[in-house]
């Protein structure tokens, strides 16, 4: 499984996720290519860690509104 579909499939087995329809998926930083970011059709996102040593995530965030930035 690409880290995209890894970092979806993990999300849609998270509490946090609302059951949106997802759109697509980016990394967030080109040297950090384990963060992922999930797209909703509506706009927000998530953001998820993957951890390719244990085949799992460290972190989920979000949904983000669409425009935000940290």
């Amino acid at each position: 499984m690409e880290d995209g579909e890894l970092a979806a499939w993990f999300l849609k087995r998270n509490v946090i996720y609302q059951g949106e329809e997802l759109s697509g998926v980016t990394e967030l930083l080109p040297y950090q290519k384990e963060w992922i970011r999930v797209m909703t059709v509506d706009g927000s996102f998530y953001e998820v860690t993957l951890d390719r040593k244990i085949n799992g995530v460290s972190n989920i965030y979000g949904p983000y509104p669409e425009g935000f930035e940290h």
